[in-house]
């Protein structure tokens, strides 16, 4: 069991959930701020009945990171991605041929890697 890790905010008292840098106070204001940035037309979209449905129903046909898997690796996908983002092709945003099934760590990275771009 790792120890315990402070939150990273200054004058924070509490300590950061697993896996995160931030109490759960904080990173809850970290997502909001982070949201906030987004157009609302791509929350709304991610908030949609339809998208959880495609996403739900691509996961369980495809319950294996692609990405992962293609290194050798069997990890659970826990995100379902889209290949060529909504912003670039928003008529794909719901063609199952631009989904890709892919665990929390090769979607960050691979969201990362495309906000650099």
């Amino acid at each position: 069991m790792a120890p315990r890790r402070p939150c990273i905010e200054p004058r924070c008292p509490g300590f950061a959930i697993p896996g995160r840098a931030r109490c759960g106070a904080h990173q809850r204001a970290a997502w909001r701020a982070a949201n906030a940035a987004k157009p609302p037309e791509l929350l709304a979209f991610y908030a949609s009945s339809v998208w959880k449905a495609l996403s739900r129903a691509h996961r369980l046909q495809n319950p294996w990171c692609s990405l992962c898997a293609s290194e050798g690796r069997s990890t659970p996908a826990v995100q379902v991605d889209h290949i060529v983002g909504i912003r670039q092709a928003p008529d794909r945003a719901l063609d199952p041929e631009n989904l890709q099934s892919l665990c929390m760590s090769c979607h960050n990275r691979k969201t990362f890697a495309e906000g650099r771009r």
